[in-house]
């Protein structure tokens, strides 16, 4: 986990109120099994969302070619909140696109697997009308960021997905 300004700040304000959230991403392979997603953490009371993506060294070279970046992709975050809907029956709501705000990497391209670490800052959830997405692009990707050429799409949350609570100690704040 990322330990952002932020988040230090708010913990150290909350302590044992700080709350954190495991979601559980149904759908976590994309691209084949090139793509995986774990790790997803909903850190409510600093608003940031935090999510490992792990991918196979030897499928994104064969999909992107050899000249592999070290970070290989661009991604965003897209949550859609429901407010209603209009007179028509379609679904109103507010959208917002949000842009990691930090990273960590590791392995390398001889390895395996590459995992990427990524916190998402002013993440607002409202667990009953919010759906969160994540959409990953070709690093190289001209049209980033329209969503229809993303390489890969995750929902990361949204109304029936599975979360859990657990303490911040967990996770080395005392």
């Amino acid at each position: 986990m990322i330990k952002t300004e932020s988040a230090e700040k708010t913990y150290a304000a909350l302590k044992e109120d700080f709350i954190i959230y495991k979601i559980k991403v149904r759908d976590f392979f994309a691209v084949g099994d090139a793509v995986f997603i774990s790790d997803v953490y909903y850190l409510e009371s600093a608003k940031s969302l935090q999510l490992t993506v792990r991918i196979k060294n030897n499928d994104i070279k064969q999909i992107l070619g050899e000249s592999v970046q070290k970070t290989p992709f661009k991604l965003f975050l897209s949550v859609f909140t429901k407010e209603g809907q209009d007179e028509k029956g379609a679904v109103c709501g507010n959208s917002a696109r949000i842009d990691p705000s930090d990273k960590n990497a590791f392995g390398n391209d001889e390895s395996r697997y590459r995992y990427f670490v990524y916190s998402f800052e002013n993440v607002e959830i409202d667990y009953a009308n919010s759906t969160v997405e994540l959409y990953i692009f070709p690093g190289d990707e001209e049209n980033f960021p329209n969503e229809e050429y993303a390489m890969a799409r995750f929902t990361i949350f949204d109304i029936n997905m599975p979360k859990e609570k657990l303490p911040a100690k967990k996770f080395g704040w005392n």
